[in-house]
Protein backbone atom coordinates (compact mmCIF):
# COMPACT_ATOMS: atom_id res chain seq x y z
CA UNK A 1 0.00 0.00 0.00
CA UNK A 2 2.74 2.57 1.28
CA UNK A 3 4.81 1.04 -1.61
CA UNK A 4 2.10 1.46 -4.16
CA UNK A 5 1.70 5.03 -3.23
CA UNK A 6 5.64 5.90 -2.76
CA UNK A 7 5.77 5.18 -7.00
CA UNK A 8 2.39 7.20 -7.88
CA UNK A 9 3.83 10.34 -5.99
CA UNK A 10 7.08 10.10 -7.81
CA UNK A 11 5.59 9.18 -11.41
CA UNK A 12 3.40 12.73 -10.32
CA UNK A 13 5.93 14.85 -9.43
CA UNK A 14 7.39 14.18 -13.07
CA UNK A 15 4.23 16.21 -14.30
CA UNK A 16 5.01 19.38 -12.19
CA UNK A 17 5.07 22.39 -14.34
CA UNK A 18 7.05 25.77 -13.48
CA UNK A 19 9.16 24.11 -10.85
CA UNK A 20 11.79 26.86 -11.19
CA UNK A 21 9.39 29.79 -9.82
CA UNK A 22 7.91 27.53 -7.14
CA UNK A 23 11.57 26.46 -5.99
CA UNK A 24 12.57 30.12 -5.86
CA UNK A 25 8.99 30.86 -3.92
CA UNK A 26 10.41 27.88 -1.32
CA UNK A 27 13.53 29.90 -1.38
CA UNK A 28 12.16 33.12 -0.53
CA UNK A 29 9.86 31.89 2.53
CA UNK A 30 13.05 29.79 3.51
CA UNK A 31 15.11 32.97 3.81
CA UNK A 32 12.70 35.23 5.46
CA UNK A 33 12.03 32.80 8.16
CA UNK A 34 13.09 33.44 11.24
CA UNK A 35 14.85 30.29 12.69
CA UNK A 36 16.67 30.53 9.12
CA UNK A 37 17.65 33.97 9.68
CA UNK A 38 18.93 33.12 13.24
CA UNK A 39 20.48 29.76 11.87
CA UNK A 40 24.48 29.64 11.70
CA UNK A 41 24.49 25.84 10.74
CA UNK A 42 22.04 24.54 8.28
CA UNK A 43 21.76 21.20 7.24
CA UNK A 44 20.36 20.96 3.37
CA UNK A 45 20.59 18.62 0.36
CA UNK A 46 21.12 18.41 -3.37
CA UNK A 47 18.07 18.51 -5.31
CA UNK A 48 17.14 15.80 -7.81
CA UNK A 49 15.73 17.16 -10.82
CA UNK A 50 12.16 16.67 -10.07
CA UNK A 51 12.80 18.25 -6.34
CA UNK A 52 12.70 21.49 -5.12
CA UNK A 53 15.65 22.95 -5.85
CA UNK A 54 18.00 23.83 -3.00
CA UNK A 55 21.26 25.09 -5.63
CA UNK A 56 20.07 28.96 -4.89
CA UNK A 57 19.23 28.34 -0.96
CA UNK A 58 22.98 26.70 -0.40
CA UNK A 59 24.69 29.47 -2.88
CA UNK A 60 22.73 32.03 -0.53
CA UNK A 61 23.49 30.21 2.82
CA UNK A 62 27.38 30.51 1.85
CA UNK A 63 27.04 34.01 0.31
CA UNK A 64 25.59 35.45 4.15
CA UNK A 65 28.25 33.40 5.99
CA UNK A 66 26.16 30.40 7.22
CA UNK A 67 27.67 26.75 7.53
CA UNK A 68 26.05 24.80 4.96
CA UNK A 69 26.33 20.99 5.57
CA UNK A 70 24.97 18.34 2.83
CA UNK A 71 24.56 14.64 3.15
CA UNK A 72 26.52 11.87 1.83
CA UNK A 73 25.24 7.69 2.07
CA UNK A 74 27.74 6.00 4.05
CA UNK A 75 26.78 1.92 4.37
CA UNK A 76 23.14 2.75 5.78
CA UNK A 77 23.98 6.07 7.51
CA UNK A 78 23.28 9.54 6.47
CA UNK A 79 26.27 12.01 7.49
CA UNK A 80 26.28 15.03 6.53
CA UNK A 81 29.40 17.32 5.93
CA UNK A 82 30.40 20.94 5.34
CA UNK A 83 30.65 22.47 2.31
CA UNK A 84 32.57 25.23 0.46
CA UNK A 85 31.84 27.35 -2.43
CA UNK A 86 34.28 25.09 -4.62
CA UNK A 87 33.03 21.90 -3.08
CA UNK A 88 33.79 18.53 -5.28
CA UNK A 89 30.81 16.47 -5.17
CA UNK A 90 30.28 13.10 -6.81
CA UNK A 91 27.63 10.73 -7.98
CA UNK A 92 26.15 8.62 -5.63
CA UNK A 93 24.76 4.90 -6.51
CA UNK A 94 20.83 6.69 -6.06
CA UNK A 95 22.59 9.62 -8.63
CA UNK A 96 22.56 11.89 -5.57
CA UNK A 97 25.65 14.67 -5.88
CA UNK A 98 27.33 14.15 -2.79
CA UNK A 99 29.94 16.23 -1.00
CA UNK A 100 33.58 14.36 -1.13
CA UNK A 101 33.33 14.79 2.93
CA UNK A 102 36.45 14.89 4.87
CA UNK A 103 36.31 13.46 8.22
CA UNK A 104 36.84 16.56 9.43
CA UNK A 105 34.40 18.47 8.06
CA UNK A 106 31.49 16.20 9.50
CA UNK A 107 28.65 17.44 11.13
CA UNK A 108 27.99 17.57 14.41
CA UNK A 109 25.13 20.19 15.43
CA UNK A 110 22.91 22.41 13.02
CA UNK A 111 20.67 24.82 13.89
CA UNK A 112 17.95 24.06 11.10
CA UNK A 113 17.62 21.26 8.44
CA UNK A 114 15.71 21.41 5.56
CA UNK A 115 14.67 17.89 4.42
CA UNK A 116 13.61 16.69 0.98
CA UNK A 117 10.92 14.58 0.66
CA UNK A 118 8.68 12.45 -2.30
CA UNK A 119 5.29 13.80 0.18
CA UNK A 120 3.96 15.34 2.98
CA UNK A 121 0.75 15.75 4.75
CA UNK A 122 -0.92 18.50 6.60
CA UNK A 123 0.56 16.45 10.21
CA UNK A 124 4.27 16.97 8.97
CA UNK A 125 4.31 13.62 7.83
CA UNK A 126 6.99 13.01 5.61
CA UNK A 127 7.32 9.82 2.90
CA UNK A 128 10.60 9.69 1.27
CA UNK A 129 12.20 6.81 -0.73
CA UNK A 130 11.78 4.39 1.68
CA UNK A 131 15.53 3.63 2.81
CA UNK A 132 15.03 5.75 6.23
CA UNK A 133 18.60 7.22 6.25
CA UNK A 134 16.48 10.43 6.95
CA UNK A 135 14.44 8.71 9.60
CA UNK A 136 17.40 7.34 11.13
CA UNK A 137 19.60 10.03 10.93
CA UNK A 138 16.58 12.51 12.70
CA UNK A 139 15.92 10.34 14.95
CA UNK A 140 19.28 11.02 16.72
CA UNK A 141 19.07 15.07 16.27
CA UNK A 142 17.27 17.53 18.24
CA UNK A 143 16.84 19.86 15.34
CA UNK A 144 14.40 21.97 13.83
CA UNK A 145 13.17 20.22 10.51
CA UNK A 146 11.40 22.15 7.68
CA UNK A 147 10.29 19.58 5.12
CA UNK A 148 9.75 21.35 1.69
CA UNK A 149 7.81 20.30 -1.36
CA UNK A 150 5.71 21.84 -4.18
CA UNK A 151 2.19 22.70 -3.52
CA UNK A 152 0.97 19.43 -5.54
CA UNK A 153 3.42 17.14 -2.79
CA UNK A 154 0.81 18.00 -0.35
CA UNK A 155 -1.69 14.80 0.80
CA UNK A 156 -4.08 14.57 3.01
CA UNK A 157 -2.90 11.73 5.12
CA UNK A 158 0.58 9.73 4.85
CA UNK A 159 0.86 6.06 6.18
CA UNK A 160 3.56 6.21 8.95
CA UNK A 161 5.42 3.94 11.78
CA UNK A 162 6.61 4.44 15.08
CA UNK A 163 10.56 4.81 13.48
CA UNK A 164 8.97 8.00 11.10
CA UNK A 165 10.50 11.11 11.63
CA UNK A 166 7.61 14.58 11.10
CA UNK A 167 8.91 17.65 10.29
CA UNK A 168 8.33 20.19 12.93
CA UNK A 169 6.81 22.50 9.54
CA UNK A 170 6.32 22.26 5.91
CA UNK A 171 6.93 24.82 3.63
CA UNK A 172 5.71 24.63 -0.09
CA UNK A 173 5.21 27.31 -3.03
Amino acid sequence: MKEEKRKELIRMRKYIIHKDEKSHRIYQKIIEHERYQKAKNIGLYYSLKDEVSTLELIQHSLKVGKKVYLPKVVEDDLLFYEIGENESFVQSPFHVMEPVGEESKRMVDVDIMIVPGVAFDEEGHRMGFGKGYYDRFLEKQKVYKIGVCFREQMVKSIPYNSHDISMDEVITD
